[in-house]
């Protein structure tokens, strides 16, 4: 039940349906599982999906690609965003921001997010956010 709790006890705190739950919880896994096993270069070049899955190295902003690119073809609405020099994918999940990763969803407040001082870099599937 631990465990529960710490992969999807948000999701569920924000009510999001138990169907919802399982297929978000399936994409994460999907996405997580292409994502990995890369080189982080340091050298802040890896910007792409392609720099992610065919040259195998990555960091922040590959790595988002690749899960808005997973997210993207399941039909879920993403946005990139950044600050302080680290990028991060986020997934609406009815009605809902998260931040998916490591088996885990965390809830976003995107307006307070955008409020502190990140910014979009890649607007959202569906629409803009202004």
């Amino acid at each position: 039940m631990y465990l529960a709790q710490g992969s999807i006890g948000e999701l569920v705190s924000a009510g999001v349906s138990k169907e919802g739950v399982i297929r978000a919880w399936k994409t994460g896994f999907l996405a997580g599982t292409l994502a990995s096993g890369t080189v982080d270069p340091g050298d802040g070049k890896p910007r792409s999906a392609y720099d992610n899955l065919v040259r195998r190295v990555s960091d922040c902003d590959a790595h988002a690609q690749v899960y808005s690119a997973v997210w993207d073809a399941m039909g879920y609405n993403t946005l990139i965003i950044a600050g302080s020099g680290h990028a991060d994918m986020l997934v609406q999940i009815e009605g809902h921001w998260f931040k998916p990763g490591a088996g885990s969803f965390l809830r976003v407040d995107l307006n307070g997010s955008l409020k502190k001082g990140a910014k979009i870099i890649f607007q959202p599937t569906y629409g803009q956010i202004k």
